[in-house]
């Protein structure tokens, strides 16, 4: 050791630097769909593990939503191309009733806009907003794969259903027929999986 060198004592305390998210290479595709969409503006929207990017090209820079507590599973842009809503995976292994909620935000500030949970315990596999972007439909990875529709703005459930045993990959709002009175218009859903 150089002379005159001491050790310092040690301390027990955390070092006053922190990480912090620069960039995010690559997304999670191989095992999700619908996972890149495009926001109003041009800007591509992803997820990687629990982070939900939004990628501007002309800048090249990104900006983070850190929102969910665990790896993202789906993805929905609304029709407007401003709010996004994204599912994740149960945050511990006891499922719990709602353990796996589905949060939309803002994907111009990357702020949380709602917290729509209670429904899923295993994951959120399928989102999609309506064609007017008032309702969102949501499937979880319980062995019933319930699919549930919200009024996401207020955060409240509309419906639920079992869809059953098959696995769904993805969920459409079937649109209104044309000139359909939208009060008291039928829900329909279209789901894809396996069977």
């Amino acid at each position: 050791a150089p002379s005159g060198w001491s050790p310092l004592p040690d301390s027990l305390e955390a070092p006053p630097d922190g990480l912090a998210l620069d960039w995010v290479y690559g997304c999670r595709g191989h095992d999700t769909h619908g996972s890149v969409q495009w926001t109003a503006n041009g800007e591509a929207i992803f997820h990687a593990a629990s982070v939900g990017v939004v990628y501007d090209s002309k800048a090249h820079a990104q900006r983070f939503f850190l929102g969910h507590s665990h790896d993202i599973l789906s993805l929905a842009m609304h029709p407007h191309g401003v709010a996004v809503a994204t599912g994740q995976a149960a945050a511990n292994q006891a499922h719990g009733q709602g353990a796996a909620p589905a949060i939309v935000w803002d994907a111009r500030t990357c702020e949380t806009v709602s917290v729509l949970r209670g429904v899923h315990s295993v994951g959120v596999c399928a989102l999609a907003f309506d064609t007017s972007g008032e309702r969102l439909a949501s499937c979880g990875l319980e062995a019933s794969h319930r699919v549930a529709v919200w009024d996401w703005r207020r955060g409240l459930l509309l419906a639920r259903v079992s869809a059953g045993a098959a696995r769904i990959f993805g969920l459409a709002f079937r649109p209104p027929p044309p000139h359909a009175p939208v009060a008291g218009a039928p829900i329909e859903l279209v789901a894809v999986g396996v069977k």
